[in-house]
């Protein structure tokens, strides 16, 4: 049997940090044992999948900064200047 950390070091390969937190939260917290197994899997997929909403937010919010900050005072259609 694998143990937390290991398990961590492969769900970190594959960038689960949701999942990766829940579950280093889980392992703190006593109450979980009394969970069945089920309950606390949905518990960390539901953590992860809040984790890679936020992200993707985050991520949409700073394209459509750049995006924003890169046309003010340009015309992004605008072609090259021709000097005389």
């Amino acid at each position: 049997m694998t143990s937390i950390n290991q398990s961590i070091d492969q769900l970190s390969l594959l960038r689960l940090n949701g999942f990766i937190e829940a579950l280093q939260n889980q392992a703190q917290d006593p109450a979980y044992n009394a969970l069945p197994f089920n309950d606390r899997l949905a518990h960390l997929i539901s953590a992860e999948l809040l984790w890679a909403f936020l992200m993707t937010k985050m991520l949409e919010y700073l394209v459509s900064f750049c995006l924003f900050s890169f046309s003010y005072g340009q015309s992004i259609n605008k072609g090259p200047t021709k000097e005389p």
